[in-house]
């Protein structure tokens, strides 16, 4: 009977295991505005949005690949994102105003941007949070020139860890963008 038990045992734990590592990733938006009593709750299969990508025809975005336009100016995301990507554990801008601190820096694996505001109680926390593994931005900058790879970000989202990409909080207001 043991081991009966053990192999049953074993055997739920690999379909367990099996069944999570073929897991949907999914996108959620939350977002509260306390002032007008509004609750807005998004979860969208990742899948569905990389289907999305390909669905939308426009100038500026084909086969996944967004044109950013800037009044006839060409901007090489790619190689000014080589440059950035070889500095690790760094502060790459400090704003220090009346209202608030800015900082976006690297830390490891994650690019992070951060707004503090000087009036909030808890001035060591950050209003604006933002998080993105590097891969991510890798993937974005697959393509030449004025273009962002959508298709390429989505797919490598699926593949980072779950966990918070976006929080602000705010008095009246807060937004919070995961993946699980």
């Amino acid at each position: 009977m043991k081991r009966a038990t053990m192999i049953l045992t074993a055997v739920m734990l690999m379909a367990l295991f099996g069944l999570a590592a073929d897991k949907e990733r999914w996108v959620n938006i939350h977002v509260v505005e306390t002032d007008d009593n509004t609750k807005v709750d998004i979860r969208v299969p990742l899948s569905l949005l990389i289907v999305a990508v390909d669905c939308v025809k426009s100038d500026q975005l084909q086969n996944g690949k967004l044109k950013l336009e800037f009044d006839d100016t060409q901007v090489d995301f790619k190689k000014l994102w080589a440059e950035l990507r070889k500095h690790d554990n760094t502060d790459f801008v400090k704003v220090d105003s009346k209202d608030e601190n800015v900082l976006v820096s690297r830390k490891g694996d994650l690019f992070i941007v951060q707004v503090f505001k000087k009036d909030e109680p808890e001035q060591s926390k950050p209003h604006v949070l933002v998080k993105l593994p590097v891969a991510l931005m890798d993937s974005l900058m697959t393509t030449e020139g004025n273009e962002i790879d959508l298709k390429a970000f989505l797919n490598q989202l699926g593949k980072t860890t779950t966990g918070d990409l976006i929080t602000v909080q705010e008095k009246d207001a807060s937004v919070r963008i995961w993946i699980d």
